[in-house]
């Protein structure tokens, strides 16, 4: 739809939808206020609106059949938040939007999935097994004390570790960003960018859904001195939590990190204890005494008070991976980069480059190239890897249980 002509009432006629919507760096105070903003239908009816083209308020106002007074309101809104810019010059004012938005062909999402697909088999060849030898390394070595497992479930460490090393050590730009030059800078400090995908109907030959849904999160908790706790989250096809379930759990994090320690307080034992399981971040042990207290064993020395003595007869288990390493620590003892993958990221951008800069108009072509550049930690690569790694059989399926919390680790600081 990217050559739409500016008839009256076009989009109110044939509005446009975004199937998913990513945030790329930080969002502060506006956070909620802009993810719920860019829920509305109009709201991404505007942005696609002067997406290819600078429009006047008369003219987004004829093309989406909504009044100018309600279109004002919004533009300004969106404009006051960096998602459209004015152009000043000529007048009137025209408004050109700032979100990148994927409107591809049918014939350009095949080719991307075929060149994906190339590169995901060569990163399963020679970087996944270096993964698969150090999750075998922390159930049987001295890093086992520092890095917990549901049940030692060895699949299930072998999930989020797989994932947590694609999204974050394959990351080829986490030294030098291209895509913090094209960062929106709010007044509230935010810093962030938005990338949307366009709904469509186009019957492909692969599944789109397993693409459609990827999102990672770090949520620094505190305060430092009680609650010393980072949580990785992401959020992917393959996990059974609601996309934003994963934000507004602070209070439940806290709880699972006193948990942990042995120090809920006796009074709210239960009601904390039932809110966790609700939650599924913690699970009644079944099997034998022998095999729950294996599974029980935590990383931190905990006091034998009142409290955790009630929470051990409890009989529950944590149903996440947990670690006394932090973020940095933990990312130094993942397998390097090979050298070789510098190379193959940027063969990667190019080829994905080449392929779709014909959707992207010009504005946005240099955010564009920037964006190819994370090809190789991308969720569009992440997940046709965690396909192909499910067909060969180096990951099994999970559980209804562990979909809740898989790919997620509280990072705990001593």
């Amino acid at each position: 739809m990217e050559n739409i002509k500016n008839e009256k009432g076009l989009l109110a006629i044939n509005p446009i939808r975004f199937s998913n919507i990513i945030y790329m760096g930080f969002l502060e105070k506006e956070n909620y206020s802009i993810r719920y903003v860019l829920s509305k239908l109009i709201i991404q009816n505007i942005l696609f609106a002067t997406y290819h083209k600078a429009l006047t308020i008369s003219e987004i106002s004829d093309l989406i059949g909504y009044p100018k007074s309600f279109i004002m309101e919004e533009v300004s809104y969106l404009e006051k938040i960096g998602l459209i810019e004015s152009v000043t010059s000529p007048t009137p004012h025209k408004y050109l939007s700032n979100v990148l938005i994927h409107d591809l062909s049918k014939e350009t999402l095949e080719a991307r999935d075929r060149i994906f697909n190339k590169y995901a088999k060569i990163v399963c060849e020679k970087y996944i097994p270096q993964i698969v030898e150090l999750c075998t390394q922390f159930l049987h070595s001295i890093h086992h004390s520092k890095i917990y497992t549901p049940q030692n479930d060895y699949n299930y460490l072998l999930w989020t570790i797989i994932m947590f090393a694609l999204s974050n050590k394959l990351d080829m730009t986490d030294i030098f960003d291209p895509l913090t030059e094209h960062y929106i800078k709010m007044y509230d400090g935010s810093d962030f960018l938005v990338c949307a995908f366009l709904e469509n109907d186009f019957d492909l030959s692969y599944n789109k859904e397993i693409h459609k849904v990827f999102e990672n999160t770090v949520l620094y908790l505190g305060p430092k001195n009680l609650y010393p706790i980072t949580m990785w989250i992401s959020n992917t096809y393959y996990d059974n939590r609601i996309f934003e379930w994963g934000r507004a759990l602070h209070i439940e994090y806290f709880h699972l990190y006193d948990f942990i320690l042995g120090r809920l307080e006796i009074e709210n034992v239960s009601s904390c204890l039932h809110n966790m399981e609700k939650l599924s971040l913690i699970q009644k042990q079944t099997g034998n005494a022998a095999v729950s207290a294996a599974c029980n064993k935590t990383v931190i020395p905990v006091a034998r008070d009142e409290a955790i003595t009630s929470v051990l007869k409890s009989n529950h288990y944590v149903n996440m991976v947990y670690t006394h390493f932090i973020p940095e620590d933990f990312m130094s003892i993942l397998p390097p980069i090979p050298d070789e993958f510098f190379e193959l990221n940027n063969e990667l951008a190019s080829e994905i480059y080449e392929v779709s800069k014909k959707h992207y108009p010009p504005h946005i072509h240099d955010l564009f190239k920037a964006m190819t550049l994370k090809s190789i930690s991308s969720g569009e690569m992440v997940t046709r890897i965690i396909e192909q790694l499910l067909i060969d059989g180096t990951l099994k399926p999970l559980t209804e249980t562990q979909k809740q919390t898989v790919n997620m680790i509280m990072f705990i600081e001593s």
